[in-house]
């Protein structure tokens, strides 16, 4: 008989201990995560968050990561109906003179979005405002029905707007020029609340 209590109370504890690790876990789960516009966020990292979506003819997720929570993006002005006007056969994204390779961060946030063979596959290139090396050059002026152009550059206000037929990402920092760009990539897949 005292075997049997012994080992009786040895699956209870046993069951409370499994019972605070998977909860402990679990709490930890919802920590680390949250939901935006109906998408669901993991933070993995301190600047790494995850978003979880699901691509056309696809029931398993996918996921996207960028920098910053993208709660913290919605003071960020993204004009409406850019998509159309930059998802054409191909991008260049250029950078003024005054940006470093600071900037060219909020390069890699458009790119990873619109180059991606599973969400838009257009062909991005890099560019300059300016003549440097073999860098090619590419202004507003260089829009057409085939070429997008979508420019980086310092300005008194953060936000992304439309030039004529040029989409500008504009910020007070070279940082806030990153977040304008992470704003537009979530603008593009659908992600961002409406101003």
């Amino acid at each position: 008989m005292e075997k049997k209590q012994k080992r009786l109370i040895f699956i209870v504890v046993l069951v409370i201990a499994l019972a605070i690790l998977l909860n402990a876990n679990f709490n930890q789960e919802d920590k680390n995560s949250f939901k935006y516009n109906g998408f669901k966020v993991y933070q993995t990292e301190p600047a790494v968050y995850n978003i979880e979506i699901y691509l056309e003819n696809d029931a398993n997720p996918h996921y996207i990561s960028i920098r910053y929570d993208p709660r913290e993006l919605d003071y960020i002005q993204v004009e409406d109906d850019l998509k159309q006007r930059i998802l054409r056969n191909e991008v260049y994204i250029t950078l003024t003179p005054n940006l470093t390779s600071n900037s060219v961060i909020g390069v890699a946030e458009i790119a990873k979005i619109i180059g991606n063979k599973f969400l838009f596959n257009v062909p991005v290139y890099t560019a300059l405002t300016y003549s440097k090396e073999n860098i090619p050059v590419k202004t507003c002026s260089d829009v057409t029905v085939e070429t997008s152009v979508i420019m980086l550059k310092l300005s008194n206000q953060t936000r992304v707007y439309r030039k004529s037929d040029c989409i500008v990402v504009e910020g007070k920092t070279e940082e806030e020029i990153v977040k304008a760009s992470t704003k537009l990539a979530l603008n593009l897949l659908g992600i961002t609340k409406k101003n």
